[in-house]
C-alpha cells in the first residue's frame, strides 16, 4: 500500500501548495508513511516488540483523524481556518519552551524566535480569512469530537485500547504478568495476536488518510484503492487473526 500511495501520488494533475492545510495534509502523510515502515520494521525483527508497534499505531491513527477532520469542510477556506488551530499548537510547544527556566539561553532564544514567526503567520492569515468573513473557531474539539464529526464513533474504541502503551498504564502491563494477587504469574506472554490492532489500526488509519488526500488533489484514487488490495490486507489480517 505505501508503494500505491507513493507510485498514484504522482498522478496528481497539478502541484501541490495552493492552500497551507493541502501543504500540511501533504507532510503529514510523509510522516505517517515513515511511522508506518516504523511498525514494519519491528513486525520483522522481533514478535515482542509488540508494545512499540502499539504505540506507533497510535501516533499514526491520531494522525490520521486530525489531518481528515482538517480536511471535513468542502470549503477550502474552512479548513485554512482549521489549519490555524494546528498551528497554533506550534505555538504552544515554542511558547513552553521557550519560558522554560531549564532550558538552555541559546535554545530558548530560538524558540521565542519560531514562536514571533509563527505568532505573525497567524496573525496575517487570520486577517485575511476575516476580510472574506471566515473566523478561525476558539479551539479544536478532542480527539473524540474529531472522531464523531468524521462519523467513525466506533474507533474510539482503538484509541482507548492504544493509549493504555502510550501511557504505560496498568493494562500494558500484562504482556508481562498475569492474573492479581498471589496467583500472579510473571513472564514474557507477547503472543501473535498482539500484533492484530496495531496492523489494523495503522494499515487502515493510513488507508483512509492516503485515500482523502488522493481525492483531494484530484490523483487517481480508483486505481490506488485497487493498487492497496484492500481485500488481501483482509485476508492476511484474519489470518494473523485466527493463528
Amino acid at each position: 500500500m505505501i508503494k500505491a500511495y507513493v507510485a498514484f501520488l504522482m498522478t496528481k494533475p497539478g502541484s501541490i501548495g495552493r492552500y497551507e492545510s493541502e501543504v500540511e495534509f501533504h507532510t503529514i502523510m510523509k510522516l505517517i508513511l515513515r511511522h508506518f515502515e516504523s511498525l514494519l520494521t519491528l513486525a520483522r525483527k522481533d514478535l515482542v516488540l509488540a508494545p512499540s508497534a502499539n504505540i506507533i499505531a497510535r501516533t499514526v491513527f491520531e494522525a490520521s483523524v486530525r489531518v481528515r477532520w482538517m480536511f471535513l469542510p468542502l470549503d477550502p477556506y474552512e479548513r485554512e481556518a482549521r489549519w490555524i488551530l494546528h498551528l497554533r499548537s506550534a505555538k504552544l510547544q515554542a511558547k513552553k519552551l521557550s519560558e522554560s527556566e531549564y532550558m538552555r539561553e541559546s535554545v530558548a532564544k530560538a524558540y521565542n524566535d519560531r514562536l514571533a514567526a509563527y505568532s505573525q503567520f497567524d496573525s496575517d492569515i487570520c486577517k485575511k480569512l476575516n476580510k472574506i468573513n471566515y473566523t478561525v473557531p476558539d479551539k479544536s474539539p478532542n480527539l473524540r469530537g474529531m472522531i464523531k464529526d468524521l462519523n467513525e464513533p466506533y474507533l474510539y474504541n482503538y484509541y482507548v485500547l492504544l493509549s493504555a502503551y502510550s501511557h504505560s498504564n496498568f493494562e500494558a502491563a500484562s504482556l508481562y504478568k498475569q492474573g492479581l494477587g498471589g496467583a500472579k504469574k510473571l513472564g514474557e506472554f507477547t503472543s501473535v495476536i498482539d500484533w492484530v490492532v496495531p496492523f489494523e489500526v495503522t494499515w487502515k488509519s493510513y488507508f483512509l488518510a492516503a485515500r482523502e488526500f488522493l481525492r483531494l488533489i484530484e490523483a487517481d484514487v480508483e486505481g490506488f484503492e485497487k493498487a492497496a488490495d484492500v481485500l488481501g490486507f483482509e485476508r492476511a489480517l484474519n489470518a494473523l487473526t485466527s493463528s
